[in-house]
């Protein structure tokens, strides 16, 4: 689900944005941050889930999961001040009111998606680069039953995902993997 979800917001943004003009690059969280905004292009966007918080549905058969989705926006600067208020801050905004109350197309499965923050992150060695980062904040949740026979699924493939030979070959695992029914009300 947390890999469906993420593709769903890259898939949102860039269903979304409209400008001739491809010098705007969306994927992803890459532990190649710096590398990839310093070169694609002046606007960068990554998307990751980093973190959630579980708590107990029904007695011990339902969970629910409550996570975080961050968007990192990084711009390539040329004026700080300027670049702030007339590029960057418009495309805050933007990005919150496109995704603020979402569903994702999945709405029988998530809750909807709600603001919880935007904060600059923007570290010495970005600033060093020309760079300026920005983290937005989403929030939403889904709840799953405890199955024994998904558990396994899960795990082979996240293991197979890594361990499953030469990584220069594809992976011989789904990015998405189809579990049993997981209904957003928990059943």
């Amino acid at each position: 689900m947390l890999t469906q979800i993420q593709d769903k917001v890259i898939e949102r943004i860039n269903k979304n944005i409209k400008t001739e003009n491809k010098n705007i690059h969306i994927e992803a969280l890459d532990a190649m941050m710096l590398e990839v905004a310093r070169m694609v292009s002046p606007v960068n966007i990554f998307v990751a889930i980093d973190s959630g918080n579980f708590s107990n549905m029904t007695l011990a058969t339902s969970f629910k999961i409550s996570i975080d989705i961050d968007i990192y926006v990084v711009f390539r600067e040329t004026n700080r001040e300027q670049g702030r208020r007339k590029g960057i801050y418009p495309i805050l905004e933007g990005l919150t009111q496109l995704l603020m109350f979402d569903y994702l197309d999945m709405k029988e499965s998530i809750y909807h998606l709600v603001p919880a923050g935007m904060k600059n992150i923007t570290s010495r060695e970005f600033a060093e680069n020309n760079l300026m980062i920005f983290q937005l904040t989403f929030k939403t949740a889904f709840n799953f039953k405890r199955t024994e026979e998904d558990a396994p699924d899960l795990l082979l493939a996240g293991l197979n995902y890594y361990l499953g030979g030469v990584h220069d070959d594809p992976p011989e695992t789904s990015d998405i993997i189809k579990l049993g029914d997981q209904k957003k009300g928990g059943e």
